[in-house]
């Protein structure tokens, strides 16, 4: 009985392999608007984009 404790009790979930060819993934519709305008306002009004940098360097 003890024995079937052992097992993890939550299934796990597979995770998607490297795409072939060492090609990096499209970026997502999200990365794709970063750039405009909209995106660098909401950034720019919050006190983010003054800290990014630091935070970035941080990160490693």
């Amino acid at each position: 009985m003890a024995a079937g404790l052992a097992a993890p009790l939550a299934p796990t979930t597979a995770t998607a392999a490297p795409p072939a060819g060492g090609t990096a993934p499209a970026p997502t519709v999200e990365e794709r608007r970063l750039d405009g305008e909209v995106p660098r306002e909401i950034l720019r009004r919050s006190g983010f984009a003054a800290v990014a940098p630091a935070f970035a360097h941080r990160l490693g």
